[in-house]
């Protein structure tokens, strides 16, 4: 009546956050005393249950496995299920590597979301798959979970080390100049991963797989902001 001709009044519906827990369950994951793996479940069962709580939608996908339909679990009521999941996720484990998994599930036209990378990141690509993944819309974090003999290898003389994604043998002099350049090679990559992520707004965070989910989530993910106190 005001404006003396109809009016029709639109609204956007509102859409629940995607949030995709890519969980690497490739052979690797199973180094470290705890084995990496075991860090990576609980923090994705951590972050699975803060979404669900904000109402989100979770959807978990094994990487470094087989190709798996995307399955979506909403609701707190729903966390049981996605525990289950995260228990049996290992046994999807297959030689696919990090890289592969990241650039087929680019290749699925997923909506776009959050996504929280669970892995050590010790695949030479991934950065490089991260970036693709950003470029399409997600927000890309990474939560890189390294053993302590990968971030200060204790090593010395002659050594034959095994692959344990390829079966390949690399035989190494393990002296103060190898283990130098050996920091400085992994330092120059784990900066590229938080680079890739960092360029699309996504976090990127570094933990011990010797940690409890407890200091895990306390001095580490709470501090760079991946939940609200």
């Amino acid at each position: 009546a005001r404006l003396n001709h109809p009016v029709i009044k639109t609204y956007q519906d509102e859409e629940d956050l995607a949030v995709y827990l890519l969980i690497d369950v490739s052979a690797s994951m199973q180094f470290g005393e705890p084995p990496k793996a075991k860090l990576a479940r609980d923090l994705a069962a951590a972050l699975a249950y803060v979404a669900l709580c904000g109402q989100d939608a979770v959807i978990p996908i094994a990487v470094g496995g087989e190709r798996q339909a995307l399955v979506t679990y909403r609701g707190r009521a729903a966390f049981a299920r996605v525990a289950n999941w995260l228990e049996g996720a290992s046994a999807a484990a297959t030689s696919t590597s990090l890289s592969q998994s990241l650039r087929e599930f680019a290749r699925r036209n997923a909506r776009p979301g959050l996504i929280a990378v669970l892995s050590d990141g010790l695949d030479p690509d991934a950065a490089t798959e991260l970036r693709v993944l950003g470029g399409r819309g997600f927000e890309v974090n990474l939560i890189q979970l390294l053993a302590p003999e990968e971030l200060d290898p204790d090593l010395e003389g002659d050594l034959r080390l095994l692959d344990a994604e390829t079966n390949a043998l690399v035989e190494l002099t393990a002296n103060r100049d190898a283990l130098k350049v050996y920091a400085e090679n992994l330092k120059k990559h784990n900066e590229g991963l938080e680079a890739a992520c960092r360029r699309f707004g996504g976090r990127y965070q570094t933990i011990r797989s010797d940690t409890d989910l407890t200091a895990a989530l306390r001095d580490h993910l709470r501090p760079g902001g991946w939940f609200q106190s």
